[in-house]
């Protein structure tokens, strides 16, 4: 239970770091992006499509579609250490790790159902559905 609040908490913490949202009052025929974190519930690599569920405010939960084209950037967000210390006294030893965010490109094979992703979506003037990807990153993996 205590990972999955620390793998919840990282993933809310990336929404707000993977892309500025559309400001208040903005014109979506302007080109602007929206922003959408859930877990993933499809994948069809040949037809380049994403769906993932995401909660909206309200507990309301919506699928939203995203079509993935060549330009679209496709990542993985993970945790690895840095750098290992180790402190040693006659009493006791500690180890302390610190870590480091590594991000590695990911095709979009690899993207499984369960993981959680953060898209980016271009705004469509039309809003043609599904709307077109320009970044997606996976922050957790599912098992």
């Amino acid at each position: 239970m205590r990972s999955f609040a620390w793998l919840a908490g990282l993933g809310l913490g990336l929404v707000g770091l993977a892309a500025p949202a559309v400001p208040a009052g903005a014109d979506p025929a302007a080109g602007g992006s929206r922003t959408h974190a859930g877990s993933v519930v499809a994948v069809d690599a040949a037809a380049g499509r994403v769906v993932i569920e995401e909660m909206s405010p309200g507990t309301q939960i919506h699928r939203v579609d995203a079509q993935v084209s060549a330009d679209t950037r496709v990542i993985e967000i993970r945790r690895e250490p840095a750098e290992v210390v180790v402190t040693r006294t006659p009493q006791a030893r500690d180890v302390a790790l610190t870590y480091r965010w590594v991000e590695r490109p990911l095709g979009l094979g690899a993207i499984r159902p369960g993981d959680f992703a953060v898209v980016e979506l271009a705004e469509a003037p039309s809003g043609e559905s599904p709307a077109a990807a320009t970044r997606i990153a996976v922050t957790a993996r599912s098992r």
